[in-house]
């Protein structure tokens, strides 16, 4: 390579870095003498020779001095450096990155973040730098705002790493969903307890019969442990299949619950667990609902006399305003006494929902549930099965909706006219008439209470009828 070559090479790096200088945008620093006034001031370079030490400047001010090299620092604005964005502004960039994340693994239409995504999404910001991991653990409301917590819509197997999630940084929740097993109440209290619910509107908690007992031994069939509650025992298997767990131990096969439950970090209560438990803590933790399912299950063997037992006398109180549903998993012969309990005190209820099934799933048939209640004025009984009926003394009733056909109860027109024009005027698919314009065994209801029927209602048929007039008050 010639010496000309060498020379033009080297002319053109030089006028890449000058270029490169030439109109940025620097913070002057390092200034002596009489120059040391403008440290920290804002500046531009206007002359960046090749040779020598000194360069040209224009200050904010407007003028224009020399400048040693080297001395002065790339203005943040300009070089975008992000440590010195604040912690507010990461939070809002942090939240407006969640807003964008929502994914349609969640079936629902709930508002809010779905737990997953949000847990995710702070997994993979923590990796970051340690910075962004303090910061999103400390500010977890700000970013994520209200949790979704549908637990239905996990794989069974990943519902007690979430719960975890949530208690290890108290996050805000704002819909809760669950089907879970008693063995899980003591897990789901502390989860309530531990969590921010003052914004929490949405509860819908069901909790199955309880399948497992304190000297069940683990017992592996088609390689899946049986367990009652399959949080628990999926989560278990998780680790088996990870290798979290040492297998090669002589215990693996006839393992207690209580070592299972201390593997996955749940709490464990050799003391049978009810469900009034769970009632207390929504009650207690949950004061802002707008609407609330749950269900109401008490062993068969129950007396009358210990039914209070059962229930919660902080939930079914006079606080609760919201819509509540209420499935009924009960042994036939104290539906109707339950329910006097839960409505005696129930004088704010927005709306009351019912609907009856057995612990395997099937519908009790030919029943009445017995209703009395001085409060309440709207009621829904769509959800009740085929001849599962109702009866009693509502006299403030202003709306019911039951399902037609043969559930909830059978109206009688007094006349023709009336019925074929129930027929004719349908509204969304559905039947609208008054209680003025029918006759109705057994359910006492103000003449101007306004019925919804979803199918169409049954023209005297007198089988049906009887039917309804035999069934036992359960």
């Amino acid at each position: 390579m010639t010496y000309a070559t060498k020379k033009e090479k080297k002319t053109k790096r030089r006028s890449a870095f000058i270029f490169f200088y030439k109109g940025n945008h620097i913070v002057l620093n390092k200034g002596k003498g009489s120059k040391c006034k403008y440290n920290g001031w804002d500046a531009s370079i206007l002359e960046y020779p090749s040779k020598g030490v000194w360069m040209t400047v224009a200050t904010s001010a407007g003028n224009a001095l020399k400048w040693r090299k080297g001395q002065w620092i790339v203005k943040p604005s300009e070089g975008y450096n992000v440590h010195n964005i604040n912690d507010d502004l990461w939070c809002n960039i942090f939240s407006f990155l969640v807003g964008s994340i929502k994914t349609k693994s969640d079936p629902s239409d709930y508002a809010g973040v779905w737990v997953k995504d949000a847990k995710d999404f702070h997994l993979e910001i923590s990796k970051v730098c340690k910075r962004w991991k303090n910061l999103c653990n400390s500010n977890m409301t700000a970013i994520f705002g209200h949790i979704n917590a549908n637990l239905d819509a996990l794989l069974s197997s990943q519902v007690i790493l979430h719960v975890h999630w949530m208690i290890k940084y108290k996050v805000s929740i704002g819909i809760l969903v669950f089907c879970a097993d008693y063995a899980d109440i003591l897990f789901l209290v502390k989860l309530l307890d531990t969590c921010d619910t003052t914004r929490l509107t949405v509860v819908k908690a069901r909790c199955n019969t309880i399948y497992i007992c304190d000297n069940t031994s683990y017992i592996a069939s088609n390689n899946r442990p049986i367990r009652g509650s399959f949080w628990i025992s999926d989560a278990y298997t998780a680790k088996e299949q990870r290798e979290v767990i040492d297998l090669t131990s002589s215990s693996y096969r006839h393992m207690a619950l209580k070592d299972i439950c201390d593997l996955v970090g749940v709490p464990y209560s050799r003391s049978p667990m009810k469900l009034r438990q769970l009632h207390d803590a929504i009650a207690y933790n949950c004061k802002n609902l707008s609407e609330l399912l749950i269900n109401l299950d008490i062993p068969a063997e129950t007396q009358e006399s210990d039914l209070r037992d059962h229930l919660s006398e902080s939930l079914f109180s006079p606080d609760l305003k919201c819509k509540l549903h209420l499935s009924l998993s009960l042994p036939n012969g104290i539906i109707s006494p339950v329910m006097d309990i839960v409505l005696e005190k129930l004088v704010n209820l927005e709306l009351l929902s019912i609907s009856m099934e057995r612990p395997d799933g099937s519908y009790s048939r030919s029943v009445k549930i017995r209703l009395d209640s001085k409060h309440l004025q709207s009621l829904d009984v769509s959800q009740l099965g085929q001849f599962n009926f109702i009866c009693g003394n509502l006299p403030n009733l202003k709306s019911l909706r039951y399902k037609g056909g043969f559930s909830g109860f059978i109206p009688v027109f007094l006349n023709d006219e009336e019925d074929q024009r129930c027929i004719d005027q349908t509204v969304d698919f559905s039947y609208h008439y008054h209680a003025s314009e029918v006759r109705i065994h057994s359910l006492s209801i103000p003449p101007e209470c306004k019925i919804i029927a979803l199918a169409k209602p049954i023209s005297k048929p007198q089988w049906v009828l009887d039917v309804f007039s035999n069934a036992r008050i359960c």
